[in-house]
């Protein structure tokens, strides 16, 4: 499952997704929502991430991530302690824009308006 589809279909229980899915999904929406973690101290940062860990939570429920459960939990706060190492968010730029275009406009059927034409 990409990332595109998880945001148009909602997952609402993380054993729906594989653990790459799950890893990918973290890192993109950790990057995304939170682009200045980049700039944080990783000893600081993961020492704040321990002591919430320490809380003991059996369920996690988020706005940007399905249902946290079982041993996802223990996986989700390894990969958060890794965000301020992850390199940052990259903006899409007007080359990516033609790409998807052009893969648009080869993927209409002929007796279909083209996405240009909108």
């Amino acid at each position: 499952m990409s990332v595109i589809s998880a945001a148009t279909n909602p997952i609402p229980e993380i054993a729906d997704l594989s653990a790459d899915e799950f890893r990918d999904g973290q890192f993109f929406g950790g990057r995304l929502v939170s682009p200045w973690v980049t700039l944080l101290d990783g000893q600081k940062f993961r020492a704040v991430v321990d002591d919430i860990q320490g809380l003991g939570a059996e369920v996690i429920a988020g706005c940007h991530s399905p249902v946290l459960r079982g041993p996802r939990i223990a996986e989700a706060f390894d990969l958060l302690r890794q965000l301020p190492e992850i390199p940052a968010w990259s903006e899409f730029t007007q080359a990516d824009l033609d790409h998807w275009m052009a893969v648009a406009e080869g993927s209409v059927p002929p007796e279909q308006p083209r996405p240009s034409a909108t």
